[in-house]
């Protein structure tokens, strides 16, 4: 699922804690064997790309719908 803009983009460098948004994305991605690539440069927007191998999005619907079952019993 990409996800881009034109805006003023940024520098991932010299985010120091604020780029840990990012990294949590990237291993929230990496846990569920997905992937999240980032191209990103100062004044030249941002592009944030998203991924997820078909199995593993069934399997994250499908635990959705096993909480949402607990929650509403």
């Amino acid at each position: 699922m990409p996800v881009e803009d034109n805006g003023v983009g940024f520098d991932p460098v010299a985010l120091g804690e604020e780029g840990s948004r990012l990294k949590n994305l990237e291993s929230r991605m990496a846990y569920l064997v997905g992937r999240a690539d980032f191209d990103v440069a100062p004044r030249q927007g941002t592009a944030v790309a998203q991924g997820l191998p078909l199995v593993m999005c069934s399997l994250v619907k499908f635990l959705d719908q096993i909480v949402a079952y607990r929650v509403n019993v």
